[in-house]
């Protein structure tokens, strides 16, 4: 994807995010102050300006389409505090994928900045979240209140050390019981076994939804998947230009609100998109 040099600062209880908006989209943003607003009472209170020292910044990422029922919940449980105490300037984006429900009033009403993402589906929504964010690390978790946010801090801690990219396994970790369908759980593990065999290197869950990336994989990654198959891309792509990925198990939970992710179709344009980037640049 093209890189713009359009830049929106934008300042909010949750963090002061530098945006780049992808192609297309710097036109359909609405001015800063109505894309956020102060948050409410018992958050954490907002960030000291950015100053002139070097300071880690780091992006949240939530992915969002309706999830009403639980983006509060998130955003609650999200270490802010823990991260500014270890050196860290976090800021949290939403990217919307046109909810048609409260999403995106919650997250504006908690200090988060929210972006409506160019296209429909998860694939646009993650493309939309890395063109759109200029800051040193971006954590990426669904908003369905199934990841662990008080992993972020662990994740951080490889990319500092020896990753680039970091993965949440629920394989290795734990899976509440009702939280997958046993036909998710043979298919992700499937999928799973034909991503290690295509590109030579083990993971245990292509499929899960929380991702960190450090400076090197945000300036490599370039992504062109629309919809669920993003983070078998993702994964592709880490591989084929050389990246250190790293597992990471987590706990996995029930979700709030209703279940997106289909069996069948999304499992086969998962597994294609997989062979397709294995053999094609």
């Amino acid at each position: 994807m093209e890189k713009l040099p359009v830049r929106v600062t934008v300042r909010g209880s949750l963090g002061t995010l530098v945006l780049r908006p992808p192609q297309g989209l710097e036109d359909s943003l609405p001015p800063p102050k109505d894309r956020i607003r102060a948050a409410g009472e018992g958050l954490a209170p907002s960030l000291e300006p950015v100053t002139a020292y070097a300071q880690r910044t780091v992006t949240i990422l939530l992915p969002a389409l309706n999830e009403e029922a639980a983006i509060g919940h998130v955003l609650d449980e999200l270490p802010l505090d823990g991260l500014r105490s270890r050196g860290y300037l976090p800021d949290v984006l939403i990217v919307d994928g046109h909810s048609t429900d409260g999403t995106a009033a919650i997250a504006l009403s908690r200090g988060a900045v929210v972006l409506k993402q160019l296209g429909r589906g998860k694939g646009w929504a993650v493309r939309t979240g890395l063109e759109a964010t200029n800051t040193d690390y971006l954590i990426m978790l669904d908003a369905d209140h199934t990841y662990p946010a008080n992993a972020i801090p662990e994740f951080l801690a490889h990319l500092e050390n020896e990753a680039d990219v970091v993965v949440g396994s629920r394989i290795k970790g734990s899976i509440e019981e009702g939280a997958m369908r046993p036909l998710n759980v043979i298919g992700n593990k499937a999928l799973s076994f034909l991503a290690s065999t295509l590109y030579g290197h083990r993971i245990s869950d292509v499929c899960s939804g929380m991702w960190a990336f450090g400076p090197r994989a945000k300036e490599l990654l370039n992504l062109n998947s629309k919809g669920f198959e993003v983070e078998a891309e993702i994964f592709a792509q880490t591989m084929k230009e050389g990246l250190r990925v790293k597992e990471v198990p987590i706990a996995y939970r029930k979700r709030l609100g209703r279940q997106k992710l289909g069996s069948v179709t999304d499992g086969i344009s998962i597994a294609s998109k997989l062979v397709r980037k294995r053999f094609v640049r």
